[in-house]
């Protein structure tokens, strides 16, 4: 059937990107039953391919679909560092050079740091603060391990096989903090506002958008633009966004990513069910 994308076949599009927070998941950080439905039955009954394309790590992002009975093919985690197959085996990874990563867990910016700096190593989350507001949000399996000032004594060792860091904070705490980061990272690293409030770093040259290119290969796509379908709400989206050819943003999205990716549609907000909504109209389900 004829896809409400305009000039597009729906009988083409072979595979969908989806970001978690703010797109596929809700407020709360779960799927919804019709979201789980439909990504369920596009998969069965369309024969379209599910990849998960989000900041989380693998340890955390695996167990939400598979509670909700999901078995995505691909996971695009820690932003593109790593990706993972439908058969939970890592094929790629793509960590930060220690050296970097000690310089910047010793950050400080002002007098004293108002944001918390978080490390993804390996299958560890490893953090200097405590974060109430935002474990919640993580799967229970998935623990934070705050270590305080400790953070601060990490050698160039501990420092080895970190796929991503992250700063959370007021946006006006993390402005001189990017600024300083245009300033002195530029070129060593790749920072990225997923949200307002956190800041994301990984290795130079690491994006989402690398990451589908890597996954449509691995899936023998030859026409990545009339092949794939993405959504997603935050910057850290935008690279995956300009590499398929239908891409969508979330109507909970700010002005920033509309405007970066101008011909986007702009559908239902998360907390509005969008993806499902739209992947059932797009696959007539």
């Amino acid at each position: 059937m004829a896809s409400p994308i305009a000039g597009a076949d729906a009988s083409k599009i072979k595979v969908v990107f989806t970001d978690m927070d703010g797109t596929v998941l809700d407020e709360q950080s779960k799927i919804s039953p019709l979201t789980a439905e439909t990504l369920q039955r596009m998969h069965t009954e369309r024969d379209v391919k599910l990849v998960v394309a989000t900041g989380r790590p693998f340890a955390d992002a695996h167990p939400k679909f598979a509670k909700s009975g999901l078995k995505p093919d691909f996971f695009i985690t820690c932003n593109g560092s790593c990706i993972y197959n439908g058969e939970q085996q890592q094929v790629q990874e793509k960590n930060l050079d220690p050296a970097l990563v000690h310089e910047l867990v010793r950050l400080r910016i002002g007098s004293r740091n108002k944001f918390a700096t978080n490390l993804y190593r390996g299958m560890e989350w490893i953090a200097d603060l405590e974060l109430p507001e935002i474990v919640p949000g993580f799967d229970p399996s998935f623990v934070c391990q705050n270590i305080g000032e400790r953070l601060r004594d990490f050698t160039l060792d501990d420092c080895a096989h970190v796929q991503q860091i992250w700063f959370l904070g007021h946006p006006d705490d993390l402005a001189p903090l990017h600024a300083h980061l245009a300033e002195h990272m530029d070129g060593r690293a790749r920072f990225t506002y997923s949200i307002p409030t956190i800041i994301d770093v990984v290795a130079p040259c690491t994006h989402k958008g690398d990451a589908v290119l890597r996954v449509t290969e691995a899936l023998g796509i030859k026409n990545v633009k009339e092949a794939t379908v993405a959504f997603g709400d935050g910057m850290n989206d935008e690279t995956m966004l300009q590499t398929v050819g239908h891409p969508f943003i979330m109507g909970n999205a700010g002005a920033a990513l509309r405007a970066a990716v101008p011909h986007a549609e702009v559908i239902k907000s998360n907390e509005e069910e969008g993806v499902a909504c739209k992947v059932r109209e797009l696959f007539n389900l």
